[in-house]
């Protein structure tokens, strides 16, 4: 039983297409959510969230928040460290968050349909 959880834990990563350019994503954990829950306004949660969700093509992180990194000093950094023209920024967000959110309940009554 513990292999099928372990399984399930795993992070999965999903392409999306940005100029032709595959880029890869994962969705965020309700606990890396809730880090980025006091400071949510600010524009460093959007830096926050694609630090945590952005991968490499075998699901590496990309960004790496150091030890003494606090969440909003590290969706700073990686805001100041990738400098994203507005359009490709909100098309990143948009999908970690797709991910993150989870099934609509519509999804999950046809589920139960089936």
């Amino acid at each position: 039983m513990s292999s099928v959880i372990e399984r399930l834990q795993r992070r999965r990563h999903y392409p999306i297409d940005i100029d032709g350019d595959d880029v890869f994503v994962r969705s965020l954990t309700k606990a890396e959510r809730g880090l980025c829950e006091p400071f949510r306004d600010d524009e460093a949660s959007i830096g926050y969230a694609i630090g945590v969700a952005l991968v490499s093509e075998y699901g590496a992180p990309v960004f790496t928040a150091t030890a003494d990194e606090s969440p909003l000093a590290f969706g700073n950094r990686v805001l100041d460290e990738l400098q994203l023209p507005d359009d490709t920024r909100s098309q990143l967000v948009t999908a970690i968050l797709k991910l993150s959110n989870g099934p609509t309940a519509d999804q999950l009554a046809s589920l139960k349909k089936k």
